[in-house]
């Protein structure tokens, strides 16, 4: 890997992130390559080749490849150890329990990060308007209707269970009908049995 001063007049921006931010800024990335269609391909290569980043403690180095590896939806599915880590919010390497990263991101012709970054911004925004919309009565709802469902379900099947009993001619086990005996008295100076 190049080292950054090799590459300082090719840097287009350096930006200190969470490994946590930079996988939810990376799902974003994967998640505007899907939007592309046919350019799918090409722009994946170019933001792979675009970026790298580095531990702020350790100085471990990733590739971009392995930064666009990091995202839940990615479309190259690599799931090495070092990947697996970013993808926990840890540091690639094992040995270090930092959980920032310094991500740097170079000029390319065929890549506009300009554009590429008031795209995530957008969508962040749609993603957050989303979530500020559901609310948190939402999840509560949600577990209501769930709970609705099951209780019409089981409400279901219980009168489902007493027609098939009424049909049948079964017994409804809690409406019995009170049962009438029959009992013959015995005459007057009958003998019995005990």
């Amino acid at each position: 890997m190049k080292s950054l001063n090799a590459l300082e007049s090719n840097v287009f921006l350096v930006r200190e992130e969470s490994i946590a931010g930079l996988k939810s800024f990376v799902d974003t990335l994967v998640e505007i390559l899907s939007r592309c269609g046919d350019r799918q391909k090409r722009l994946g290569f170019a933001l792979r080749a675009g970026m790298t980043g580095e531990c702020t403690r350790c100085g471990t180095q990733v590739n971009g490849a392995e930064l666009m590896a990091m995202g839940d939806a990615s479309i190259w599915g690599e799931t090495s150890s070092r990947i697996q880590r970013l993808r926990l919010g840890r540091c690639a390497n094992d040995q270090c329990a930092c959980s920032s990263y310094r991500v740097i991101f170079y000029c390319r012709s065929d890549l506009h990060w300009d554009l590429v970054f008031t795209l995530v911004t957008i969508i962040d925004r749609e993603r957050l308007k989303l979530t500020t919309a559901a609310g948190p009565g939402a999840l509560q709802s949600k577990w209501r209707r769930q709970y609705l469902r099951a209780a019409s379900l089981m409400a279901l099947l219980v009168l489902l269970f007493l027609v098939r009993q009424w049909y049948f001619g079964g017994r409804i086990p809690l409406f019995r009908e009170p049962e009438t005996f029959r009992v013959d008295t015995l005459p007057a100076g009958a003998k019995t049995l005990h």
